[in-house]
């Protein structure tokens, strides 16, 4: 029998028991690699909607002729 392990449900505020999954160390590396390039390409866009956003919010800054 397959143990069973407790995996966090966020959508449902609780956990849920999901069999254990089994992998070599050269998979678990692979799937930590692709875990943490979605995570940056997440953060990468996040950032992009957040500096959108605050350049909608702020008006552009208007200088005198001949001011920087």
């Amino acid at each position: 029998m397959t143990p069973l392990v407790n995996f966090p449900d966020p959508a449902a505020g609780t956990t849920s028991a999901r069999p254990a999954v089994s992998c070599t160390d050269t998979e678990l590396a692979t799937h930590i690699r692709e875990l943490e390039q979605a995570m940056w390409v997440s953060m990468m866009q996040q950032s992009t909607q957040h500096r959108e956003h605050l350049r909608d919010l702020i008006p552009a800054q208007r200088h005198p002729a001949g001011e920087p």
